[in-house]
């Protein structure tokens, strides 16, 4: 696979348009595969120890991604304060984040956890950076539940990457 910012951003305008729209099928020039992944116990145990997580049986049953020729992204759900919040995050070839956004989410005081003010700190990052709030992630002030859920689910989501895909 062939990755740039470009595409990648291509790749999650596409995917968040096709969520917005579900009712329209994917075109195979848009999506090579769209799939989900189970993970083993002993997969779970990994990427919680690696993650330093803990799994939510309602959020973490399996994980959806889409593999396009401009990459691989991954949909993905934490709880919020207030509800659950649905983000996407595409990879490059290094497991390193490309893109992320918000999809949907239900929070009264974390709605700024969509801007890019706070998304845009997870840019670049891999399953080698803490990806911790208050460490390499500055929080949004009255937000702080619902970003610490998102620095924990981009965390889980870089270990799982790493685990299926990186070479």
């Amino acid at each position: 696979l062939i990755f740039d910012d470009w595409a990648c951003g291509v790749l999650l305008k596409d995917i968040a348009e096709l969520y917005q729209n579900i009712s329209k099928p994917p075109s195979s020039e848009t999506f090579r595969t769209g799939y989900y992944k189970l993970l083993l116990t002993e997969q779970k145990k990994i990427v919680a120890e690696k993650a330093k997580i803990e799994w939510s049986d309602e959020n973490d049953k399996d994980f959806h991604f889409y593999v396009s020729p401009s990459g691989i992204a991954v949909l993905n759900t934490v709880k919020g304060k207030w509800g659950p919040i649905k983000f996407m995050m595409a990879f490059d070839n290094q497991g390193k984040v490309k893109d992320i956004m918000v999809l949907e989410l239900t929070e009264r005081r974390g709605r700024p956890i969509k801007d890019r003010k706070l998304l845009d700190q997870y840019i670049g990052k891999s399953a080698a950076d803490p990806i911790k709030l208050n460490k390499d992630i500055k929080g949004i002030a009255g937000a702080t539940i619902s970003s610490r859920q998102m620095s924990d689910g981009v965390r889980k989501m870089v270990n799982i990457y790493e685990l299926f895909y990186k070479k």
